[in-house]
């Protein structure tokens, strides 16, 4: 690979996926000891302890999540994009690439990208053989599936995610879930970081209720 090239993609990967060196959480495992200890017992777990592809453990997930940062890379949009983007060091760089060292920037860019999607595509056989709970989940797009599954949420809500993602959800039922959520926040005065599908909403409501009695 022409060495400008190359420098300037591993400038592109530093500039807009620069690596999370933030430790590794779960909204769901915070919401379920919050539940616990406000002594809320929960019918099913709210947090899983996914087996994930080739032995890596959730607390190592940058390691994982690495591995398909571009899986959503068009090179299209990308294009489109590049031309807006000003200031930055790839900005200086690429601003000065003649008309074929952009199409040599974008081959490079496009290969990496096809080689992330196979090996997402290899991840998630792997994760459905590894977890029953998943091998027939409705969750067609692999990223959804693979993050659900590193951050532990339960399959109910790994696929609502999904279903949020592709816009199944009309304006109107995506409102009034929001709604639904914020009033269990504020009713058990529990923050929730992530997005619930309406049945756990209403399981925690359910135990919530059970408690009072």
């Amino acid at each position: 690979m022409n060495r400008k090239i190359e420098f300037a993609v591993a400038q592109y990967m530093l500039d807009f996926y620069p690596e999370d060196k933030s430790d590794w959480g779960s909204s769901s495992q915070n919401l379920e000891n919050a539940l616990r200890a406000k002594g809320i017992k929960l019918p099913q777990k709210l947090f899983y302890k996914y087996n994930l592809p080739d032995g890596v453990a959730a607390s190592d997930y940058q390691k994982f999540l690495d591995r398909f940062k571009l899986g959503h890379f068009d090179v299209t949009e990308e294009k489109q994009r590049l031309e807006l983007v000003i200031g930055g060091e790839f900005y200086d760089l690429y601003s000065k690439f003649s008309n074929e060292e952009k199409q040599m920037f974008f081959d490079v860019l496009t290969k990496k990208a096809q080689k992330q999607k196979k090996l997402i595509e290899q991840d998630c056989l792997k994760l459905r053989k590894l977890n029953p709970e998943l091998a027939t989940l409705d969750v067609s797009n692999n990223i959804d599936l693979l993050y659900g599954a590193t951050f532990g949420f339960a399959p109910d809500e790994i696929a609502h995610f999904h279903n949020l993602t592709e816009m199944k959800l009309d304006w109107k039922q995506n409102f009034q879930e929001k709604a639904k959520q914020n009033m269990l926040e504020k009713q058990l005065d529990i923050p929730v970081t992530y997005r619930l599908a309406p049945k756990t909403i209403d399981m925690i409501l359910a135990a919530a209720q059970k408690l009072e009695k």
